[in-house]
């Protein structure tokens, strides 16, 4: 949940950015950005509906370095802020 780059995920995995690609792609019908930008913004939902975390602590929680950077990923991700998305399912 903290590394968003695929970068990072090449190193682990020890291939090529193409190779990883065209597994995820393969896999999922995404790509490796696409699904990495998906399971975050899933666990940033999980966390807004289940904890009771501050959405600043779930930013944090998530590597993000400062809040506006994880509202502003969460709402061009999801046309909605955090804060909207959690009052929209109370």
């Amino acid at each position: 949940k903290e590394n968003k780059k695929v970068e990072y995920y090449t190193k682990l995995l020890a291939v090529g950015e193409k190779i990883l690609s065209k597994e995820i792609k393969e896999l999922t019908g995404e790509t490796p950005k696409a699904y990495i930008d998906r399971r975050i913004i899933l666990e940033a939902k999980r966390l807004l509906v289940y904890s009771e975390l501050s959405v600043k602590e779930i930013g944090f929680s998530l590597g993000f370095e400062e809040p506006a950077n994880f509202n502003n990923y969460f709402r061009k991700q999801t046309n909605l802020t955090p804060v909207q998305f959690r009052e929209s399912i109370k």
